[in-house]
């Protein structure tokens, strides 16, 4: 059971990162103004980190519990997946959201979130 969890753990930081290189990349291809593109490219990630930092870090105190901190993951990953389908990546969409899902739903069921 604990392999599971440590597991788990080690996954929320792989998609947390793929979340912030995803976001990123999505931010510099947008079809804008080249300066526009950096300034997204760079600032959304950071808006990321943020955003998860007060509210999502776990020695934060600040941090949501229970359905909120679900609801507010669950939308920052589904922000993630449509990235990649704005991006046409699709196949990396799909796998990328069957991560979140199985991460999810194992903090879920372990009441790790």
């Amino acid at each position: 059971m604990n392999a599971i969890k440590i597991s788990n753990l080690i996954l929320a930081f792989v998609l947390e990162l793929l979340a912030l290189v995803i976001l990123s990349y999505w931010g510099f291809s947008l079809p804008l103004n080249p300066s526009i593109n950096i300034l997204l490219g760079i600032a959304v990630p950071i808006i990321l980190i943020l955003v998860w930092g007060r509210w999502c870090a776990p020695k934060s105190p600040y941090r949501l519990v229970g359905i909120h901190l679900f609801l507010l993951k669950s939308l920052i990953f589904i922000g993630v997946v449509w990235c990649l389908i704005q991006l046409h990546f699709f196949a990396y969409a799909f796998v990328f959201a069957f991560f979140v899902i199985l991460h999810l739903g194992i903090s879920s069921y372990f009441k790790t979130l």
